[in-house]
């Protein structure tokens, strides 16, 4: 009798080492997960954040744009200029003297 008591304790202790490493363990793996310090959302780094990812192609298409404008100009400042050259009349006199 004293022997089963002993072995349904030993079982009992077992199990409950068991549950502890399982929660232990599940603590040790989410803190082993990576926290993003942009959006605080768990999983991925802040340089693999998909939010920020989101941004960057948003400020990348406005700069883009703002370089092709800028490009534009100066096409047609280029333009301009040589119109009005060509504009230009010279006021010259020629004599002959014979």
């Amino acid at each position: 009798m004293e022997l089963q008591q002993d072995e349904v304790g030993r079982k009992q202790k077992s199990i409950a080492l068991r549950s502890r490493w399982r929660k232990y363990n599940r603590t040790l793996r989410d803190k082993a997960q990576p926290l993003c310090y942009e959006c605080k959302k768990p999983r991925h780094y802040k340089t693999e954040c998909p939010e920020l990812e989101k941004e960057k192609e948003k400020e990348k298409k406005k700069s883009t744009l703002h370089k092709m404008k800028k490009a534009m100009m100066a096409t047609w400042e280029d333009l301009d200029t040589t119109s009005s050259k060509d504009d230009e009349q010279a006021n010259i006199c020629l004599m002959a003297d014979t």
